[in-house]
């Protein structure tokens, strides 16, 4: 986990993250030393729904 990038809003956003889709790109094609999590492994529609939940909860 890497301290500079949390999960807040103003974080996300300064690390252009802004959108569900931006979450999903990067959970798709992570930083280094980060896992990927495929189609295979998380469904689009499920991803879809992680990433509008780290934005609607992480504020």
């Amino acid at each position: 986990m890497n301290p500079q990038k949390p999960l807040g809003k103003e974080a996300l956003k300064a690390n252009k993250i802004t959108s569900w889709k931006d979450i999903v790109k990067t959970m798709r094609n992570p930083g280094p030393g980060m896992s990927a999590f495929d189609a295979k492994a998380i469904p689009d529609k499920d991803a879809k729904l992680v990433a509008e939940y780290i934005l609607k909860t992480f504020k």
